[in-house]
C-alpha cells in the first residue's frame, strides 16, 4: 500500500504548510474514524505523538481531519481561503493548522479533495454550557463557577481581539458556542474559519448576509445588509456568546415534525432519519440570550424586547438597510440585561451597606452589585454596529482588574489563590474536571 501523502515530507499535494511546515504527520490510516453524527470531521491516531507546542492544548496522539470535496460547499464558504487564513494565524486561542493538502481528481475519485489536519480537543463549549454543574448553584461553589466562566471569557475575547488586530483585520463571521472547543487544561480554541475573511475581501454592496448562526446574528444581517462592518458582526456574536455563560438552563421542547426533507447547514448534511427514528434529546440546554429557534421575525422581536426598539435616530444605519422600512415594530423600552443573566457572578460587596445585606435571598438581580463582565457584554450588544465596544477595549486591563482569571497550565498558568477551599490551589484544568467529565 502506498504511503499517504500526509505521511510524506512536503508532497506535491501539500496545499499549505501549517505548524508542521510540511513535515509528515505520522498518522495511522487504519485508525481514522468519523465521530458521532458529524460528517466531514474525522479523528485519527498518530504513530509518533506531536510535541506539546504542536498539540496546542489538544489531545496527545490524536488529530482531527477535515475533508471537503472541491466545489461541494456553498458560498460564502471557501476552503482555499480558510486554509490560507489558518496557515497565517498564530494565537494561543485560534485553531492551528498542522498541514493542508489538495488531492487532485483520479479515475476512482473524480473530485479533488481538501484535507485539513489540526489538533483534536475533547470538549465543545455547548457541552459545557448544557452541563447542570456549570452554574453557580450546582458547581462546587459559586467562586468555582465564576473563575471558570471569567477565565474562558477572557480567552475567547483574546482570540477575537487578535483577529481584529491583524493587518488586514480578519473577521470570523460565525462566532458562537458551536465554534468554540476546550482543551483538558482549559484552553479555549476558536474554530471553523470557513466563512471568515480579511476585511475588504468582499466588495461593499456585494457582501453575503445569509451567514452566521441564528441566535448570534446581529440586526444588520437580519435586515439583509450587503454593506456592513464584518468586524462588528463578530462583536455582536461575541457578546451573545458570553451572555450564554450566564443564562439559565432550560428543558427542551419536542420539535414539530419537519415539513421538508433534511437540509444541509453550512455544508453538512442533516441525518436522514424518519420522524419515528429520530431520537429526542430531553437533556437540559443553556438558554440563548436571543430567540433563534424559529424565524428572523422571532429573533428580531427578542432583540428589540431586550435592547429596545430602535428608531432612525438611535440606529441611523437602518436607513440604508433594504428591508428595515418595510415593517412596523412595536415600541419596546430596553430592559436591564442583568435580569436576563441570573448566573452572572456579582462583584464584591457594595461600598455602602444595604438593608438587603442581612438577607441576601431578598435581593433581585437588579439590586446586586454589577459584575465587571456585565459592562463588557452590554458594550458588545449594541444595535448600532458603530457603537459596539471593540474587542481590544473588552480586553483592556481596566475592564479586568477586579476579575481573577486563570490561564491553562500549558500556557504558563498558575493555581487559584482565592475562592475558598473548593478553588484555592487548583489549576484551570482541575476546576474544569470538577464540573464536566472529560
Amino acid at each position: 500500500m502506498a504511503t499517504p501523502d500526509y505521511n510524506l515530507d512536503s508532497p506535491t499535494t501539500l496545499l499549505a504548510p501549517g505548524t508542521l511546515q510540511g513535515a509528515p504527520i505520522n498518522l495511522d490510516p487504519t485508525s481514522v474514524v468519523a465521530p458521532s453524527r458529524e460528517q466531514g470531521i474525522y479523528v485519527g491516531s498518530l504513530t509518533v505523538p506531536l510535541t506539546d507546542a504542536l498539540l496546542h492544548g489538544g489531545e496527545a496522539g490524536k488529530v482531527a481531519i477535515k475533508s471537503v470535496e472541491d466545489g461541494r460547499v456553498r458560498l460564502p464558504r471557501n476552503v482555499r481561503r480558510e486554509v490560507r487564513l489558518l496557515a497565517g494565524l498564530q494565537h494561543d486561542n485560534i485553531l492551528p493548522l498542522l498541514n493542508a493538502y489538495l488531492t487532485p481528481p483520479t479515475s476512482s475519485a473524480p473530485i479533488a479533495l481538501f484535507t485539513l489536519l489540526t489538533p483534536l480537543y475533547p470538549l465543545a463549549l455547548p457541552t459545557l454550557l448544557s452541563t447542570p454543574s456549570f452554574t453557580p448553584t450546582t458547581a462546587p461553589s459559586s467562586s468555582h463557577f465564576a473563575l471558570l466562566a471569567h477565565s474562558f471569557a477572557h480567552q475567547l475575547i483574546s482570540a477575537v481581539a487578535y483577529l481584529h488586530s491583524r493587518d488586514p483585520p480578519v473577521a470570523h463571521r460565525d462566532i458562537g458556542p458551536n465554534n468554540v472547543i476546550i482543551g483538558r487544561e482549559g484552553r479555549i480554541v476558536l474554530i471553523d474559519f470557513g466563512i471568515s475573511l480579511e476585511v475588504g475581501e468582499e466588495k461593499e454592496g456585494e457582501m453575503h448576509f445569509e451567514i452566521g448562526t441564528q441566535p448570534y446574528r446581529p440586526p444588520e444581517l437580519i435586515f439583509a445588509s450587503k454593506t456592513y462592518d464584518p468586524l462588528a458582526l463578530d462583536l455582536w456574536a461575541l457578546g451573545a456568546t458570553l451572555a450564554e455563560f450566564f443564562t439559565p438552563l432550560e428543558a427542551p421542547t419536542r420539535p414539530s415534525p419537519p415539513s421538508s426533507p433534511p437540509s444541509d447547514r453550512n455544508g453538512r448534511w442533516a441525518d436522514d432519519m424518519s420522524d419515528d427514528e429520530e431520537e429526542f434529546d430531553s437533556a437540559p440546554g443553556r438558554q440563548t440570550l436571543f430567540d433563534g429557534s424559529r424565524t428572523d421575525f422571532a429573533l428580531t422581536g427578542s432583540i428589540f424586547k431586550l435592547l429596545g426598539t430602535p428608531t432612525l435616530n438611535t440606529w441611523p444605519e437602518a436607513a440604508n438597510l433594504p428591508s428595515f422600512g418595510h415593517f412596523r415594530f412595536s415600541p419596546f423600552p430596553p430592559e436591564p440585561l442583568r435580569q436576563r443573566l441570573p448566573n452572572l457572578p456579582t462583584s464584591s460587596a457594595p461600598s455602602h451597606p444595604s438593608p438587603l445585606d442581612s438577607d441576601p435571598s431578598l435581593r433581585s438581580p437588579s439590586s446586586l452589585p454589577n459584575s465587571p463582565l456585565l459592562g463588557i457584554i452590554e458594550g458588545l450588544l449594541k444595535i448600532s454596529a458603530s457603537q459596539r465596544m471593540s474587542a481590544r477595549e473588552a480586553l483592556s486591563d481596566e475592564r479586568w482588574r477586579d476579575i481573577e482569571v486563570l490561564k491553562p497550565v500549558d500556557l504558563g498558568g498558575s493555581r487559584a489563590t482565592t475562592g475558598g477551599d473548593s478553588v484555592e490551589g487548583k489549576t484551570l484544568g482541575e476546576l474544569l474536571i470538577d464540573v464536566v467529565h472529560l
